[in-house]
């Protein structure tokens, strides 16, 4: 999975556990989905701990939210 984050874009292992939609629009369907990171190392594993201490807090432009989408 690729992550763009403030820091940059994180690359990691992952599998899914749950999903739940949350809510259901005119034309699209939205889901929540939780997954367990399998593998994150080196510059990656570092820009992703540094948004979680951080969050999106003195960033431009961002939401309080991590929002996903599909490329």
């Amino acid at each position: 999975m690729e992550l763009d984050l403030p820091g940059g874009r994180v690359h990691m292992r992952v599998v899914g556990r749950r999903y739940e939609k949350v809510g259901m629009h005119i034309s699209t369907e939205r889901f929540l989905v939780g997954a367990q990171i399998l593998e994150l190392e080196g510059a990656d594993k570092e820009c992703y701990e540094a948004f979680l201490r951080r969050g999106p807090r003195g960033v431009r432009g961002t939401a309080g939210a991590l929002e996903l989408g599909v490329d």
